[in-house]
């Protein structure tokens, strides 16, 4: 039978789908009932997104899911993985002291995110943390807002998957010239914008099953374990 984190993955679903799929298999006894309704409440979804979740994947409806995660179950195949295991979060202890620190240093001054297409839900859930931790943070495709006299006291933070958008690049090779910090978030460190970043974080790139499809939802994750890291694990780096 195929892995079910293979398949998953070959569905494209997204965050919460997943999630769906991944508390039943792990909430399924071989005997018991476990009611749709029960599964919606759990995961804070409703049972005719579970049923589109099902057809979605290629089943008939809820009923024929229920039974291939109970035969993948008993079959004795590890668990779906979830966002943190694909992005294999330890990884990145490496890079916490660098994150915070370039953080603290433009903490009273202004810091502009940037990203592209889907990219773009990734900038605003950055910057939205970023305000509610006390930080200027702002999203603005306006440049003369973006590059000025103090231009240089800023910080740049860019999303993107490839690391080649032109519009990107063009952005953060400005940055550049006017000593702005830039951070990126890209799939790999061999891209345009990672190399000219002051710290570049390979989103996914560390594990050959993260999918393009997941980039947005890891370069959040990414974000969430580095900022949100304990002081006592960043003094021990």
């Amino acid at each position: 039978m195929q892995n079910l984190h293979e398949y998953l993955l070959s569905q494209k679903l997204d965050v919460a789908e997943k999630n769906i799929v991944i508390y039943i298999y792990q909430n399924l006894k071989p005997t018991a009932k476990l009611p749709i309704r029960d599964v919606a409440l759990a995961t804070f979804s409703s049972t005719s997104f579970i049923f589109k979740l099902a057809k979605k994947v290629g089943f008939v409806g809820y009923s024929e899911l229920l039974f291939f995660l109970r035969n993948l179950k008993a079959s004795n195949q590890s668990p779906p993985k979830t966002d943190a295991d694909i992005l294999d979060l330890g990884s990145f202890t490496s890079y916490q002291q660098a994150f915070i620190e370039m953080l603290e240093k433009y903490r009273l001054q202004k810091i502009f995110v940037f990203g592209f297409g889907y990219s773009d839900i990734a900038a605003l859930y950055i910057k939205d943390k970023l305000l509610l931790s006390g930080y200027n943070a702002h999203i603005s495709s306006h440049l003369q807002l973006l590059f000025n006299e103090k231009s240089a006291d800023n910080l740049l933070i860019v999303i993107s998957e490839s690391g080649e958008n032109h519009r990107l690049h063009e952005i953060v090779e400005h940055a550049k010239l006017v000593n702005m910090g830039i951070l990126s978030f890209t799939a790999k460190t061999d891209n345009a914008i990672a190399r000219i970043a002051s710290l570049a974080l390979p989103v996914g790139a560390w594990s050959p099953l993260a999918s393009s499809s997941n980039f947005t939802p890891l370069a959040m994750l990414l974000f969430d374990y580095l900022h949100d890291a304990p002081p006592s694990s960043v003094d021990s780096i």
